[in-house]
Formats: structure tokens, sequence, C-alpha cells
């Protein structure tokens, strides 16, 4: 607890404590060489910063390009870049890969500002993840997006891998071609290959096979 901030329990900055006690040390402790998040991009949760209240765990994204304000210790003051990118620059020293589960199947329905520029563009009509909208995954600058958003969280952040929600609906075969992946490997500024996961629920796993991707469902 630093009296300066408050309780970071739920914040970047409870990672960047390894004393004795702390999660850090806890995981250190087990042996563990990785650590997957839920959502880290900006989400939809509505003025408060309850997640209970509002229950979307931050799947329920609102911009690929920004980290989730509300877990900063000053969202006005813009800190969740700096704390974001010290967390996971801790989580490195200590010997962990960051993955990060990222939402772009759909986004929120409150903060949508893709539908506000040109929704008949970005999304399909459809709500096939029973979240209000299905996003256009294979549309050539909606795939743009995703890969900029990858190559942003990578370079800038230095994330070390992806877990893709409901990957049958971004078009993954389209999206996790091998020169995609090369060129979100290419601006890794660290050490070893990314790591890609699909949460695929369609029958046609078989399509990602080969590429390098794991994949699982529930």
């Amino acid at each position: 607890r630093n009296p300066r901030v408050g309780n970071l329990a739920w914040r970047y900055l409870a990672f960047t404590n390894a004393a004795p006690g702390s999660p850090l040390h806890y995981l250190t402790r087990l042996g563990v060489n990785a650590i997957e998040f839920l959502p880290l991009h900006e989400f939809d949760n509505g003025s408060s910063l309850d997640c209970a209240a509002h229950y979307s765990w931050g799947y329920m994204t609102a911009l690929f390009f920004a980290p989730e304000s509300s877990f900063s210790t000053g969202p006005a003051a813009r800190r969740q870049v700096y704390e974001l990118k010290a967390m996971i620059d801790t989580l490195h020293r200590h010997g962990l890969a960051v993955i990060v589960d990222v939402v772009y199947n759909h986004t929120s329905n409150n903060d949508n500002y893709l539908g506000a520029i040109d929704a008949e563009y970005y999304f399909t009509g459809r709500n096939d993840s029973r979240c209000g909208n299905t996003f256009h995954a294979a549309r050539p600058m909606a795939r743009r997006l995703i890969i900029d958003s990858l190559q942003h969280l990578v370079r800038d952040y230095h994330v070390d891998g992806f877990r893709f929600d409901m990957a049958h609906l971004i078009d993954a075969t389209g999206l996790l071609t091998p020169a995609n992946m090369r060129a979100v490997q290419a601006v890794k500024p660290t050490r070893g290959a990314l790591i890609w996961i699909a949460e695929n629920w369609s029958r046609q796993r078989s399509e990602l096979k080969g590429r390098g991707v794991a994949q699982w469902n529930d």
C-alpha cells in the first residue's frame, strides 16, 4: 500500500512490487515464467471503476490503442501509459513473459468510436458474440487496424504474446497468416518469439494447424 496513491491491488503498479508477500514475489517463487492478463485495452466500464458492477472484465473494448485508464493511479494525468510499461518491464526483469488477452471481435456499444466513423464498414451488422456487434475483421482496413494495434503493443509496450478472444469471429485464418505474424514479430524489441493463442470455437480448427498458433476453447 502506497499512501500517496492508495490501494494498488488492482492497478498496473501492483506488479512493480517484488517485496516478500507481493503477488510478483509469490509467482517467481512458484517458478512461473509467463503471465496472461485479461484485456488491458481501454474498455467501457461506465462512470464507475467497480468492475464487479459492470462485469465486463475488460471484454467491452472501446479503444484498440489505449491502455485501460482505470488500472492506473491517475487516469486524467494519462499515467496508464507509463505505468503499464513499468509493469511489463518489471515482469520481464523477473523472468516472466507477458501475454495479453485482446478483444477485436466486437467493441463496446457505449463507446463505439468506429461505429461513429463508419459503422457499415467496420461492422457486419450481426451480433455473433452476443455482445452487441461483430467487428468486420475481414475488411482490409479493419484487418490493418488489428495488425497496427498488435504491433503497437509489441513495439511500444513490449508485450510477448496474445490470446485472441473468439478468434473465429475475426477471420483468424486470414489474420494470423505467416506474413502478418512475421510483420508483428519484426517490431519486437525484446528477445523471444511471440506467443499466439486463439480461442477458437469454430469447427474448422484445423485451418490454423501448422502456423505456430495454439488453440483452446471451453
